[in-house]
């Protein structure tokens, strides 16, 4: 009997990280959907921390130069 429980525990708590999991997926997912379509939604309107500006920056710039190699990928390819 104690063997049972423990495994219902386990199957319990694996159950409950996967759907915490899921859910920040999936709310991730949706965001990210909802900035395609409306950037402004996702422009963060306050202060930035120190050096917090630049990190954004250049992380910005990373993003686009990624975004800017698959559009040119899906071209030579014609997607």
């Amino acid at each position: 009997m104690y063997r049972i429980s423990a495994l219902g525990l386990a199957v319990s708590a694996l159950l409950f990280l996967s759907a915490c999991g899921a859910s920040s997926s999936h709310h991730t997912r949706k965001q990210s959907a909802e900035c395609r379509w409306n950037p402004e939604s996702c422009m963060y309107d306050g202060r930035y921390e120190d050096n917090e500006e630049a990190y954004a920056e250049e992380r910005a710039r990373e993003l686009n130069r990624a975004s800017a190699q698959r559009m040119r990928v899906r071209s030579i390819l014609g997607f």
